[in-house]
């Protein structure tokens, strides 16, 4: 049997639904972000202790060494279960608030409470159990009770602590357990092989300022990485190594890794990827002195940056910040307040990160150049941004100011240059579908992300484009 591709109406406006969409959400963004909410405590402290369905039995304290906390009971708390399970490691706990698994699927239980997803995608280990969904949306009943069979199944009641609540994490220093890494050599499954090499490396890095064994166990997860193939995890572990070869004095080393990693990632269309290894290649062109390529390097990742990333566009946001406090340190204060704002509610401010010091740095070199009275009211013109808005300000200054490096042609994936090159040469999505065997709505979506990142409207600018990068590559003369 012979599947024929899904044909999209020729009068279905992909570029105009997208933004419906976004409008649609940006309705439902509260004005005041995180601090909308109101803590569990006082008054409300009994709506969050208390739980509906269950009543808590009490026990005795527990005090045990584990090789593995997992934090939940929902799916992705059973999944870390499951396939820490398969991959041989039994010395772990789901530890839930909660009275049993289950995750929204046990809190929530109103009448008519369904999955808005197809359950056959939804719901994961089907093959694994044999369950199958009574009907494609499932109801919260049923998605909650096959919560349960999964934990009957695989035995998972036996490490769980339910109705326990976890107040505090606190690192206390020590080497990371041997064991963990006994337990790395010992997996068969590459792909975790190289995720957990990677986790070793992040700890070592930013809790343990271990940069030497940071850099032997990102060594392995890239090495691990790459017998699996070129991919999202290769480009942010690439990226990732880079950076730490800096922080080791081997700058060179460490440039080409990142860039490595942004080729890769911008290869195979990772686009947050991409984001990443073009931050880590903005504060390696600062450590160079290269701040015009510094720049250049933040402005090609906040392209990539989706609406509403806080993380990611403040992190880009500050590295230009950077970049420009020497030469504009008015706008650059601006920015770094606007970033160090809107991080603020989610609890991560960047002078815990490792590149902290280099933000730090650049707020002082700003305010330096101006009177306090002056970088006072930079700083202050930095509030009040939402997180689109920013986004919005930066691209905008940054287009119209003469000098300044603009995004690599290469910011396209090799499919969405390929696909321009024959939008230019004059055909049609159909034609463009029929000749890369693809499907038209592939052909339309990938046409749609390349008017994206270039702030084109139409196929005929596309062309144009194409047009002006054949003649800048052509040879003189």
């Amino acid at each position: 049997m012979k599947c024929a591709p899904t044909q999209t109406p020729d009068d279905v406006d992909i570029r105009s639904l997208r933004e419906k969409y976004l409008h649609e959400r940006d309705k439902r963004i509260h004005r005041q972000g995180q601090k909308q909410y109101v803590r569990p405590i006082g008054e409300f402290a009994d709506n969050y202790e208390a739980d509906p369905h269950m009543p808590v039995v009490p026990r005795d304290p527990i005090s045990e060494d584990l090789d593995v906390a997992i934090l939940g009971a929902g799916w992705s708390g059973i999944l870390a279960a499951y396939h820490l399970k398969q991959a041989g490691v039994t010395s772990f706990r789901n530890i839930d608030h909660a009275g049993d698994f289950g995750g929204v699927w046990y809190w929530n239980r109103y009448p008519g409470l369904q999955c808005d997803n197809d359950a056959y995608c939804y719901l994961p280990l089907l093959e694994e159990t044999g369950f199958m969904p009574s009907k494609k949306f499932s109801d919260g009943w049923e998605i909650y009770e096959y919560c349960q069979q999964i934990g009957k199944k695989f035995g998972f009641y036996d490490n769980a602590l339910f109705h326990t609540r976890v107040t505090g994490l606190r690192w206390d220093g020590s080497p990371i357990d041997v064991r963990l890494i006994e337990l790395v050599g010992n997996s068969d499954d590459k792909f975790f092989q190289a995720a957990m090499h990677m986790g070793i490396g992040y700890v070592a890095e930013r809790q343990l300022k271990d940069m030497e064994l940071a850099h032997s166990q990102m060594v392995a997860g890239v090495d691990m990485y790459t017998t699996l193939g070129p991919g999202p995890q290769l480009a942010m572990a690439m990226g990732s190594l880079g950076s730490v070869e800096v922080r080791l004095g081997r700058p060179d080393v460490g440039r080409d890794w990142i860039e490595k990693a942004v080729a890769m990632a911008l290869e195979i269309d990772d686009q947050y990827g991409a984001v990443g290894a073009y931050f880590h290649l903005g504060y390696l062109e600062l450590d160079f002195g290269t701040r015009e390529k510094a720049l250049a390097a933040f402005l090609a990742g906040l392209e990539l940056v989706e609406r509403g990333d806080t993380l990611s566009t403040t992190d880009q946001v500050a590295g230009i910040g950077c970049a420009i406090a020497d030469t504009d340190p008015r706008y650059a204060l601006r920015l770094l307040s606007a970033a160090a704002r809107l991080r603020t509610p989610l609890a991560l401010p960047v002078a815990r990160q490792p590149w902290g010091p280099r933000v730090e740095s650049g707020v002082q070199e700003a305010r330096s150049a101006l009177s306090e009275k002056e970088s006072d009211a930079a700083w202050a013109s930095g509030g009040g941004l939402t997180v689109d808005a920013l986004q919005a300000e930066v691209r905008g200054h940054f287009s119209s100011r003469s000098g300044t490096p603009q995004r690599p042609a290469h910011g396209l994936s090799r499919r969405e240059i390929e696909i321009a090159g024959l939008v230019a040469a004059g055909m049609t999505s159909r034609a463009i579908a029929d000749k890369l065997f693809l499907s038209e709505r592939t052909v339309e979506t990938h046409l749609t992300h390349i008017m994206t990142k270039l702030g084109f409207s139409s196929r005929a600018q596309v062309a144009t484009w194409i047009a002006d990068q054949r003649r800048a590559l052509a040879p003189e003369g």
